[in-house]
């Protein structure tokens, strides 16, 4: 009688609507598959749930245009916990894998939990927000093992263990995992690690496997439009220094190597295998560093992509811009530019950023997207207790002075103060954060911030008015009522982003 293959179900919680494709959950199944094991994924990002729906909520705040999904006419009542042990019941895995971010801990864990009394599966959880909070999830009783950092050689090895039955104890535990021995003590003595892995050659790594994805998943919206938009990796890692982002910690962990871009045949070939597969009409170019690249790099890069002829976008920092990489872009096809400004204050995004660019870079940058017409989006953050209404305002004047028909919209966010970030250790040693607070989300306040200077309604009221002062088309007296949260605050806020959407959306 023939074995059945060893079976793997992969778990992405995930906000719901946020429905750009995880490139690592495609990753870590196509390895898998590669080395003969069979895989299937439950993904929540089409269910309710507690966590706000992420691009609703942008609509919401006039940071992209009014849209509708395709996927949403159909309606998804069904219940997430029942819907996921049904997964698990028929499809038998014998070993789940979970992915998450500091966002989705507890989501993912409640689903754990649902499936706890009625089976014994190994559990193994991944993905970046595991890196600092694997205590907790250790401390669940729901997860046996922790993967910290890349998982698709590790995830292979212990799928190998488990189906081999090696009993997996300190000595023989594969890199990059870790264990806990339940039942005893969870602050440190009893989890153990092996070792941790070199990063991988993302060369060698299999094409990525969209396939285990429902067709309706692969749509984004962008520019208000529906689009079946596919995540291509061109590098791994990042080398900036940012204080809001953990990738200097990660870079940290794993040391020399960390940073990796793909050859350029291996690039063009895995286009090439995703247009014959997918057909996609959209590519996200995940890269933070796309146009730092060398120019001969960035030659190649945007040349593969003209051959291509997919409409693309990616993100890019102001002072990386120059007319020569913009004319290539423009050549390439790029249909959508994203660009990392973060804030309007030069000292204060040298002095608490780690960002060193300067407006004037930023406003030469955004001069020539604008005569090259490339439309693009800016990036902004509201940092809580390190902001002021008047450096709030700094932002608001230079997007104003931007003052161009190609800046289509702007992202103001909420400071997520995710662990691993050197502003996260800052907060927590100013006593305004607690080690065990739950992260907010990057459109909303903290619940347990303690606000220092402005309050989390008056950060709130001018993330969702940044838009009305940066037209500037209304006296400013009447968008400061709109900040406010009381009944005449949300009538005026309403009137006035309807007003809005007529006037930049329609």
């Amino acid at each position: 009688m023939k074995k059945e293959k060893f079976r793997v179900l992969l778990v992405y919680p995930n906000v719901k609507g946020s429905t750009l494709l995880p490139i690592g959950i495609a990753s870590l199944s196509a390895s898998l598959k590669q080395a003969g094991y069979d895989v299937k994924l439950f993904d929540t990002t089409f269910y309710d749930s507690d966590l706000p729906d992420f691009e609703k909520k942008k609509e919401q705040l006039l940071q992209v245009k009014p849209f509708e999904r395709s996927w949403e006419s159909k309606g998804n009542q069904r219940d997430m916990i029942v819907d996921f042990q049904i997964k698990v019941m028929e499809y038998l895995p014998d070993l789940i894998g979970i992915s998450l971010v500091e966002d989705t801990i507890d989501q993912g864990l409640v689903l754990l939990k649902s499936i706890q009394e009625d089976c014994v599966i190994p559990v193994i959880a991944g993905g970046v927000g595991v890196n600092w909070n694997y205590r907790k999830i250790f401390m669940s009783g729901l997860v046996d093992y922790c993967c910290m950092g890349e998982g698709e050689k590790a995830l292979i090895e212990l799928c190998n263990m488990i189906k081999d039955r090696v009993e997996i104890y300190r000595d023989n535990i594969p890199d990059n995992i870790g264990s806990c021995v339940h039942g005893l003590d969870f602050f440190g003595q009893y989890i153990y690690f092996g070792k941790q892995a070199k990063p991988l050659d993302i060369n060698k790594l299999p094409f990525p496997d969209y396939s285990i994805f429902p067709k309706e998943r692969m749509t984004r919206i962008m520019q208000g439009k529906e689009f079946k938009m596919l995540q291509v990796e061109v590098d791994r890692g990042c080398p900036y220094q940012c204080t809001y982002c953990c990738a200097p910690a990660l870079k940290k962990m794993y040391g020399k190597g960390y940073y990796r871009r793909k050859y350029h045949i291996r690039l063009l070939e895995e286009l090439r295998y995703l247009q014959v597969k997918y057909n996609p009409d959209y590519l996200d170019i995940n890269a933070e560093t796309f146009l730092a690249r060398p120019e001969h790099e960035f030659l190649a890069m945007t040349s593969i992509l003209n051959a291509i002829s997919i409409p693309y976008w990616c993100q890019g920092r102001p002072e990386d811009i120059t007319e020569e990489k913009i004319k290539w872009l423009k050549w390439s096809g790029i249909a959508d530019f994203q660009l990392g400004i973060e804030h309007g204050n030069e000292d204060f995004r040298r002095n608490w950023l780690k960002r060193k660019g300067s407006n004037k870079q930023i406003m030469k940058a955004c001069n020539l997207l604008t005569e090259y017409e490339i439309p693009f989006t800016v990036n902004m953050i509201l940092f809580p207790n390190l902001d002021t209404r008047e450096t709030i305002f700094d932002g608001i004047n230079l997007c104003r002075e931007i003052d161009s028909e190609y800046l289509k919209t702007i992202n103001v966010y909420h400071l997520a103060l995710y662990k691993g970030t050197k502003l996260h250790e800052y907060y927590l040693k100013q006593g305004w954060i607690e080690e065990n607070d739950k992260t907010n989300q990057l459109l909303s306040g903290s619940s347990t911030l303690k606000y220092i200077g402005l309050s989390k309604d008056e950060i709130l009221g001018l993330q969702r008015t940044f838009p009305l002062y940066v037209k500037g088309d209304r006296p400013e007296e009447v968008i400061k009522i709109a900040e406010r949260f009381d009944k005449k605050g949300e009538i005026m806020f309403e009137g006035l982003r309807q007003d809005f959407i007529r006037r930049y959306y329609s």
